[in-house]
């Protein structure tokens, strides 16, 4: 599956863009773990920080100022979609979609990406799994 998220399409529009590296790699601990595109000056998920969701943004919109308001709206649109994505994958399992077990290694790299944006950008989505999540120095449990 490829994840996605947003692209300017000429001028005045948007359109959906290959977000790969967000879950898919995340699901194989052993594979090399660096992004395929650098997010800001970060090469790894863990390295992203807020500074670096800005740069993105002035990259996605070249020669433009980012304005605040535009900036607000797509963080809250990135919100909206990460806070709806654990219920989405339990409501999957429920519904016999996918077993708890098929569904437990995505469930968990999106909870430690949850975590990760709730700590770069100060968000409290809920994202309670067992998965473990990296952080300088070591491992740590959620």
């Amino acid at each position: 599956a490829i994840q996605h998220g947003m692209a300017e399409v000429g001028r005045f529009g948007f359109d959906l863009a290959p977000f790969y590296d967000v879950v898919c790699v995340g699901a194989y601990p052993e594979v090399d773990q660096s992004l395929a595109m650098r997010i800001g000056r970060a090469a790894q998920w863990d390295e992203v920080e807020r500074e670096d969701w800005l740069t993105l943004a002035g990259q996605m919109f070249p020669g433009r100022r980012i304005g605040a308001g535009i900036l607000a709206r797509q963080l809250d649109w990135l919100k909206e979609t990460a806070a709806a994505a654990l219920p989405a994958i339990d409501a999957a399992a429920a519904e016999g979609a996918v077993t708890r077990g098929e569904a437990k290694p995505v469930r968990d790299v999106v909870g430690s990406r949850i975590r990760h944006l709730n700590r770069t950008l100060k968000w409290d989505i809920p994202a309670d799994t067992d998965a473990p999540i990296r952080r300088g120095g070591g491992w740590a449990f959620s």
